[in-house]
């Protein structure tokens, strides 16, 4: 939880430092936005997905070089 305020609070100080360098109104592009709205949540399930699926996949070898008598 740290990090993420670290990480808001540091966004936050570039978007003011670079406010400051440039005064003119901000022209902000849809893509922008779109990645600022989606791209937590797709990297963070993506992740997720891939985590599990290794596990899996680390299950299903473990289940295959069992030996029964």
């Amino acid at each position: 939880m740290l990090i993420t305020w670290g990480l808001a609070l540091a966004f936050s100080f570039g978007l003011r430092f670079w406010g400051v360098q440039h005064p003119t109104a901000f022209l902000i592009r849809p893509y922008l936005i779109l990645l600022l709205l989606f791209g937590p949540s797709v990297f963070f399930g993506v992740w997720i997905y891939f985590i599990e699926f290794s596990k899996r996949s680390l299950k299903t070898v473990s289940l295959d070089k069992r030996i029964d008598p």
